[in-house]
């Protein structure tokens, strides 16, 4: 679908332009305020697009991310915006980082893990008007995957640190991290944790939990944390780091220190659309 740009005053500002964009640096950082010092709630990563939304103070811009719905604000300098929606990519990369190189000249940027590839042709990518060659290894995002393929995809994230907000290898939390997995298989989820327990569909019991389901932690009143089911009573997830420790029908029980660290809530199923 087209999606022209139009163009709008707000708040008796400059002209701004409302429509698509995509991102143009490696990892950009969304906002809860339109303030660089305010909280880091998510980020938005080279290639993926967004909504603008409105105009803020100074360059920030509050845009809806069109991937998972996400909405925060956002530097406008680091994004592009486009006349059309740039298409889906089938394509992401695989090294735990590389470089990629705009062909026309310009500095580099070092990408991470599952950064997405539009318009790849074996050699190059194109996302915001820059063409950029790549020379790592590359993912095709196959429509779903068996339980040891995303559990051995999960495993590469391990000793990421966790981050709030984040959404790569550089630092990601317990959402992002099960976003970022179940994304090379052709799912996409919700961003937060309050949103993801209403992805897929429930099962009745932890038993039930195949490897990859989402086991969902409450603190007694609302969804507190999220991880991936290994399938052998065990769970990887994003807690001071993307880890592996023993689940039980109370929680999760950390391995250093024995202790019950989340309150088991339920186990949910995500299948490709």
């Amino acid at each position: 679908m087209t999606r022209g740009l139009k163009m709008k005053a707000v708040m008796n500002t400059p002209l701004f332009e409302t429509g698509e964009a995509v991102c143009g640096l490696s990892v950009v950082p969304v906002r809860l305020e339109p303030d660089s010092r305010s909280e880091l709630t998510s980020q938005v990563r080279l290639g993926e697009p967004v909504w603008m939304l409105e105009q803020g103070p100074e360059s920030f811009v509050r845009v809806e991310s069109l991937l998972d719905g996400y909405k925060g604000w956002v530097d406008r300098r680091h994004f592009v915006p486009v006349e059309e929606a740039e298409p889906a990519a089938r394509f992401l990369t695989d090294d735990m980082a590389g470089m990629a190189v705009p062909v026309d000249g310009g500095p580099p940027l070092l990408v991470p893990l599952a950064t997405r590839l539009p318009e790849w042709d074996g050699r190059t990518f194109r996302t915001g008007g820059v063409r950029y060659a790549w020379q790592g290894t590359v993912r095709e995002i196959p429509l779903g995957g068996t339980g040891a393929e995303i559990l051995d995809y999960a495993a590469r994230f391990l000793s990421t640190p966790y981050v709030w907000g984040g959404r790569s290898v550089f630092g990601i939390d317990c959402s992002g991290f099960v976003q970022n997995v179940w994304a090379a298989f052709g799912v996409y989820l919700r961003r937060d944790t309050v949103h993801q327990v209403h992805n897929g569909s429930a099962l009745e019991t932890l038993e039930q939990a195949e490897a990859g389901d989402l086991t969902f932690f409450d603190d007694g009143v609302r969804v507190r944390h999220v991880g991936l089911c290994t399938g052998d009573g065990r769970i990887i997830h994003a807690s001071s780091r993307v880890r592996v420790d023993r689940l039980t029908e109370e929680g999760i029980i950390n391995g250093d220190t024995g202790e019950c660290s989340h309150r088991y809530m339920c186990v949910r199923r995500v299948r490709p659309a």
